[in-house]
């Protein structure tokens, strides 16, 4: 049987030393700096504890005061609190108890979730006394630990396993389509994340770069369960200078996203022409093997769009995109909702189709004409698909070095015309028999 994983957040103040712990426990890299409100939307990360495992959340830091972008933080904790199986309270034992913790332990309590609360940044055993100052906030389960230190932990998993019980295990798990949200800044790819949920999971802010980390969400569709990973723009490494680190770390954080994706959706702007950046993210989705979809945003703003300049639009993009000819071009308002469910039945699509495969005898039915290279003609004997995602196929021929690029595309072509390869890259290697 399928299962979910149960849901866990950390909760607390900024920089009481959440995103620590939740890299700690999830070996995953999140952005940690000194700087409050580093971590600015919800991540998520699969926790293994012996054989199970639990779905960990690192929430933005949480205070009652604050500017709209914290305020804005603060409704997206609230509203993720009723979701939960667990939450894991942090508060910062160096801090002491402050006018926050206490507001939150108060909201905590009305949620009526099971709570550990967690008192971070003690270093040493014979600190630990100090932490129970923190027992007034009214919670049974306290443990002092050291998320930088590595201390106390195995009391924490320990914990977490008694309150929530028998955990599913990897097996039990199912397979998400992983799918990545990329494009530069400000292009709406939180937004265009925002209408396939259906609610405001990720801050949208008109500044570009709200969206600081790779955030993971989880969406089920026609059956599917889809994992949608929301990342930093990418923006041209000349741009980014590397004293701002949390600016760099994005960058490197978007590229792995891409990686660890199975399809991108590669996000541009309609109301701006195709960039150098736009053309080397779609680079990096082809030179990793991954699906690709070219989703065009911002249609809601073209005043009078008729369905020639709609053409003209798509036309524009596959020119400039013309590397990447296998990827679909949709045209898409976040805002409107448009054309979102269009999009998701296409990632299913492409899913399939990169991880195709095609039997020998249907792939050798093809016919391949021969060429003939000053004099002697280079033909090729036979193909057979050596891998999947990305669908990668041998081709068994008389080649005696690589052949002309040109003659790789026919052959590619050829093999796309008989099979539905659309939206995902397809890798051929020429061996001479």
């Amino acid at each position: 049987m399928v299962k979910k994983p149960p849901k866990v957040a950390i909760v607390g103040r900024p920089n009481v030393g959440k995103s620590t712990l939740f890299r700690l426990l999830t070996r995953k890299r999140v952005i940690i700096s000194p700087i409050p409100h580093t971590t600015r939307d919800r991540i998520s990360a699969l926790w293994q504890i012996n054989d199970g495992f639990v779905e960990l959340m690192d929430m933005g830091g949480w205070t009652e005061k604050g500017d709209a972008l914290v305020k804005h933080i603060i409704e997206q904790i609230e509203q993720a609190l009723s979701d939960l199986d667990l939450i894991i309270f942090m508060v910062d034992k160096t801090a002491g108890l402050n006018p926050d913790d206490i507001a939150l332990a108060e909201l905590l309590r009305r949620t009526d979730k099971p709570v550990i609360l967690v008192v971070n940044k003690v270093d040493r055993e014979s600190e630990e006394a100090n932490a129970y100052e923190f027992a007034s906030l009214g919670f049974d389960r306290l443990i002092p630990i050291s998320a930088k230190g590595r201390r106390n932990i195995s009391e924490l998993t320990y914990a977490v396993k008694e309150v929530i019980g028998c955990l599913p295990t990897r097996s039990e798990i199912e397979e998400d389509i992983r799918v990545a949200i990329v494009g530069k800044p400000n292009v709406g790819k939180s937004s265009i994340l925002n209408a396939i949920l259906g609610e405001e999971r990720v801050l949208v802010d008109s500044a570009p770069g709200t969206t600081r980390d790779t955030i993971d969400t989880y969406l089920k569709y026609h059956g599917e369960s889809i994992t949608l990973i929301d990342t930093a723009g990418l923006r041209r490494k000349a741009r980014v200078k590397k004293a701002d680190q949390i600016e760099w770390l994005s960058v490197r954080r978007a590229i792995d996203a891409i990686e660890r994706s199975d399809v991108c959706l590669l996000i541009l702007d309609a109301l701006e022409p195709i960039t150098h950046q736009d053309k080397t993210i779609a680079s990096y989705t082809r030179d990793m093997g991954k699906g690709c979809i070219l989703c065009v945003n911002k249609i809601d703003l073209i005043q009078e769009m008729t369905s020639r300049l709609k053409d003209e639009i798509e036309l524009n993009v596959r020119k400039h995109m013309r590397f990447i000819p296998y990827a679909p071009v949709i045209l898409t308002s976040a805002v409107r909702r448009k054309n979102i469910n269009r999009l998701l039945k296409t990632i299913l699509s492409i899913h399939q189709n990169w991880k195709r495969r095609i039997n020998t005898s249907e792939l050798n039915n093809i016919e391949i004409e021969p060429i003939t290279i000053k004099g002697k003609e280079r033909r090729v004997y036979y193909m057979a698909q050596v891998d999947t995602r990305p669908p990668k196929f041998m081709i068994a021929s008389n080649f005696s070095d690589k052949p002309h690029f040109s003659y790789k595309r026919y052959v590619e072509n050829r093999i796309r015309n008989n099979f539905d390869f659309t939206g995902t890259p397809i890798i051929l290697k020429f061996k001479k028999r």
